[in-house]
């Protein structure tokens, strides 16, 4: 393994790539239709409220990894069943991105291609990222951040000149009333992707900062950027789609981005979507695999780096496994993810197990203030 120091620029990079991801591409929160934008701001509020109780958690963790935390917290049987449930819980949702990733690719370029080596390729490279370390795979986050801000101005700008923007296709605003907006919000929005961060746990200890508040500042910066690019996203899809058009396609930013037509020559830029998903992917996919390796050898005390190479590979086969098995087919992946995922999987895992953590660390803290006085 090599170094795995990270500074709060790489961090920060790594934040807005991780959130962006899949929910760039996908229609989130199209449930809200014309106000699914709504529903976006709404979930990166949540977000920001789960940010602060990830970073409360960290700061009372006295610098431990996050399964360690657990058992700290929780005990030796029920933390160490919490922490197993944990890293379950990330490699299950790193295979439902490598699904989401094949899925796209598939249907937009490789038409002919079976979805097994599109995950194969993908898989090895999250293997050999994991591999490389995390000071790597960071530092590389700088780069494609560079690069992803290029091509959404690029893109940006070619929506713009295309007039294919209709701002009437998002009114009226809260036509239908509040119900629909916090209905897909919650638990939909403030799940996937803000409350997926809590994977970011499994990295916190390893970001030099110079002050307490650092991680803290630098993961609400990240969640307002990521969040404000989704919400714009998000309103261009129905600006060009209209809401049920929008509502009714499974990836829409490559709809929008194939409608792009200026003069006759510039025409068919569905590749650059492919690349931001490509990139976006990437960065889900490793943080979720490291997350989830990263706590079993810790759990596990598997200090040595043979023994982390070892579960790294095992690991990249469940991946691949589970991203496979998962669903019989892609629509039946998706009404998973968005409808049964986050209420059964997310809620307990991103708000319950954290907030009764905190609850817990409060009241020993409290009895310990006690007892000294």
């Amino acid at each position: 393994m090599m170094s795995n120091q990270i500074s709060v620029r790489q961090l920060f990079c790594m934040v807005v790539l991780f959130e962006l991801g899949s929910a760039i591409v996908v229609g989130l929160g199209m449930d809200a239709g014309q106000d699914a934008w709504i529903a976006i701001l709404l979930g990166m509020f949540s977000g920001l409220a789960a940010v602060h109780l990830y970073a409360y958690l960290h700061e009372r963790s006295s610098g431990k990894e996050w399964t360690d935390h657990i058992v700290n917290v929780f005990g030796p049987w029920i933390g160490t069943a919490i922490a197993l449930g944990y890293i379950i819980y990330f490699l299950y949702i790193a295979g439902r991105v490598l699904r989401d990733f094949g899925a796209l690719l598939i249907s937009s370029s490789l038409n002919l291609t079976s979805p097994i080596p599109v995950a194969i390729v993908m898989g090895f490279v999250v293997l050999y990222a994991y591999l490389k370390g995390i000071e790597s795979f960071a530092r590389s986050g700088e780069m494609v951040m560079e690069i992803m801000v290029l091509i959404g101005i690029f893109l940006a700008l070619l929506i713009s000149f295309s007039d294919i923007i209709r701002p009437e296709n998002t009114l009226p605003v809260l036509g239908e009333g509040w119900k629909p907006v916090l209905s897909t919000a919650y638990p939909l929005t403030s799940t996937f992707p803000f409350g997926e961060l809590i994977a970011f746990l499994m990295i916190f200890p390893n970001v030099r900062t110079s002050t307490k508040s650092g991680i803290r500042t630098v993961m609400v910066k990240a969640v307002l950027a990521s969040g404000a690019i989704l919400t714009v996203v998000i309103w261009t899809d129905i600006a060009v789609l209209g809401a049920k058009r929008a509502s009714l396609e499974h990836f829409p930013l490559l709809t929008v981005i194939g409608r792009i037509s200026i003069g006759s020559f510039i025409q068919r830029m569905d590749a650059f979507a492919i690349s931001i998903l490509i990139l976006g992917v990437f960065y889900k996919v490793t943080v979720f695999f490291y997350a989830s390796v990263q706590g079993f050898t810790t759990l596990m005390k598997l200090n040595q780096p043979q023994h982390r190479q070892i579960i790294a590979f095992i690991f990249g086969a469940g991946l691949l496994w589970l991203s496979f098995v998962m669903s019989g087919s892609y629509v039946e992946h998706i009404e998973t993810g968005l409808k049964k995922v986050p209420l059964y999987m997310h809620v307990p895992m991103q708000y319950g197990i954290p907030l009764i953590m905190a609850m817990i660390i409060v009241v020993k803290r409290k009895r310990s203030s006690k007892s000294m006085e």
